[in-house]
């Protein structure tokens, strides 16, 4: 299509939204960049000079396929052709849904090993959190492809025919509706039950450590405080980011009916500093408690956890529980 298939109204209104749009994204990109700065030399320290376990690939998974969808969104602006565009959106939308993996992962861990090692809890908030993963990546069953428009540029669409889209343009106009409303309701409806399990999850974890050791110090630094303290801030957050974006996506209705919420360009982006930021606390943690002397009684009843549970090599940091004790909580 060309500019004079648009009014003027409609070139200034998508002019419009597209400035808002990218002004939004790129301020969750920068935002993931300077935190990639600022954190890079805890990333060497804590995970590239240790042992590799699940922690790292997890920790690796969430960083750089973050930076690797900034790279793709930024690849946008260079297809001239559809074919090429067509690649560009594939990748890019392949790389932005399968972020979902490391976190929907990471959710279920740490509600493995705060729930006593209940597989049944673990595999409903993984199940809970890969939700929007399957939903996502069922758009490619549809024809998910590019197309260069002279108004909007390299943008996703979803292939029909011409003669079906004149006959069924009301259907697809309320369906679309429909589609938008229904996709972000189950993807984020599962994804807020799911951080609003791991919080309850960590709670009661937390009042079980309580009647064994105590009080939680929590302006400590110690493993168990990480682990309690870090982790339910984390997750409340998320859960008022998942929270806000539905919100925010049901109350912000576009022309044509179609939702419009820019809210998505913040949510993703904190989620992974989020859970950067949480499994480089809790690496750090866990090495200072590895740490202890091996006469003190602190590393048999280390060694002996790490035994019971026997998947520090598959989920290293991740397979703490909050039972564990460090110097700083004796």
């Amino acid at each position: 299509m060309s500019y004079s298939d648009y009014s003027p109204a409609d070139i200034i209104a998508a002019f419009q939204s597209t400035f808002d749009d990218d002004c939004c994204w790129y301020a969750g990109a920068v935002f993931v960049v300077y935190e990639y700065v600022i954190t890079f030399g805890q990333e060497v320290d804590l995970f590239w000079k240790r042992r590799w376990t699940g922690a790292s690939l997890l920790f690796f998974l969430n960083r750089y396929l973050a930076l690797l969808l900034i790279l793709c969104g930024m690849l946008e602006y260079v297809p001239k052709t559809d074919s090429s565009c067509a690649m560009v959106v594939r990748w890019q939308a392949g790389v932005e849904y399968t972020q979902y993996l490391p976190w929907a992962v990471f959710s279920g861990l740490r509600a493995f090993a705060l729930g006593g090692q209940n597989w049944f809890l673990a595999g409903i908030v993984l199940l809970l959190s890969l939700v929007p993963l399957g939903i996502n990546f069922g758009q490619y069953a549809f024809g998910l492809t590019g197309e260069v428009d002279s108004l909007y540029g390299c943008s996703a669409v979803l292939p029909i025919t011409e003669e079906f889209a004149r006959k069924y343009a009301l259907v697809l106009v309320l369906s679309n509706l429909v589609r938008q409303l229904t996709i972000s309701l189950s993807q984020k409806t599962c994804l807020i039950a799911s951080d609003a399990l791991v919080i309850a999850i960590t709670w009661f974890a937390m009042l079980r450590c309580r009647d064994r050791f105590g009080e939680i110090t929590w302006n400590s630094t110690s493993l168990t405080t990480i682990l309690a303290r870090d982790g339910s801030i984390y997750f409340v957050l998320l859960l008022i980011l998942n929270t806000l974006h539905l919100t925010f996506t049901m109350l912000s209705i576009h022309a044509a009916f179609e939702p419009l919420s820019y809210f998505s360009d913040f949510t993703e982006p904190a989620t992974t500093v989020l859970v950067s930021r949480f499994l480089l606390d809790l690496q750090s943690a866990n090495q200072r408690a590895l740490k202890v002397d091996s006469d003190d009684p602190l590393y048999l009843d280390s060694m002996s956890f790490s035994s019971r549970v026997n998947m520090s090599r598959i989920v290293g940091s991740l397979g703490t529980s909050l039972g564990q004790r460090t110097n700083d909580q004796r």
